[in-house]
């Protein structure tokens, strides 16, 4: 696969430099970005086995780990979106007092001085 990748970028003149003074800056990026991804698939896609053994600690560390995730998000969500709706009902509430309880409140005021 990746001599296959390789031998397509070569045939079609990318590592030539004959015209690279005539080149635009956008066609260089795109030069450099195609290079990028040709050595990004053939080290990707390259067939070579992975001798490691994956044991039930590190099992369990990688489902520790997305508990945690999933636990640091939920608590992100409720912190920025939950808490401020709260405060905001709360001031609310404070200020929307009935007509009865702001009289009752007046009265407790006169009759305690």
């Amino acid at each position: 696969m990746a001599g296959l990748v390789f031998t397509i970028i070569e045939v079609s003149g990318f590592f030539s430099n004959a015209g690279e003074r005539s080149m635009t800056r956008r066609d260089r990026n795109i030069r450099r970005r195609l290079i990028g991804l040709a050595i990004l698939f053939a080290t990707v896609f390259a067939p070579v086995a992975a001798e490691a053994y994956v044991g039930p600690g590190l099992g369990l560390s990688v489902i520790g780990t997305i508990f945690a995730f999933v636990g640091a998000v939920f608590l992100a969500i409720v912190g920025f979106i939950w808490y401020p709706i709260k405060r905001l009902f709360r001031r609310r509430g404070k200020n929307d007092a009935s007509p009865s309880t702001q009289a009752d409140t007046d009265e407790l005021k006169r009759t305690t001085r």
